[in-house]
């Protein structure tokens, strides 16, 4: 374990969650494309059904991860939902991403949630085996057009 300290995010964090996020995707592309993350967590740190949680390492920033709360807790379709997880790239391989996800996955079943769901790109086999490593399971395959595909 990296003796990792998850608390909730701080308002005042914003800017470095921002910076670590784009750190953290730099040389990869997770969902496909380059996003910009700021947007995202402009809103997110606006919506009440999210929660941002910072993990510290020696004091320092190490990842976060986003956790939303979708629907009623114990309600047909009421699930807390792993948004998006960020680990800084010296951290990598130490057990910070997954202490960020066991975190997220007590925060829902505290909350009343027996489910809890994220989403994956099929390619991205290290992230497919943490998950199952923790008990997730494959529930639906989404798939996608990209126009401009000229291999038929």
């Amino acid at each position: 374990m990296t003796g990792a300290v998850i608390r909730r995010y701080r308002q005042e964090e914003l800017q470095q969650l921002i910076r670590l996020a784009g750190a953290s995707r730099e040389g990869s592309s997770p969902f496909g494309d380059t996003r910009d993350h700021s947007g995202l967590l402009a809103y997110v740190v606006t919506d009440d059904s999210f929660e941002i949680f910072v993990a510290e390492v020696g004091g320092r920033q190490a990842g976060f991860g986003v956790l939303r709360k979708n629907g009623e807790p114990g309600a047909a379709g009421g699930s807390g939902m792993i948004y998006d997880v960020f680990v800084a790239p010296a951290a990598r391989g130490s057990g910070v991403g997954t202490a960020l996800l066991k975190y997220m996955m007590e925060e829902s079943a505290k909350s009343g949630y027996r489910t809890v769901r994220l989403m994956v790109n099929a390619d991205n086999a290290a992230a497919i085996a943490l998950y199952r490593k923790l008990g997730f399971q494959i529930r639906r395959l989404e798939m996608a057009y990209e126009s401009g595909h000229t291999e038929l």
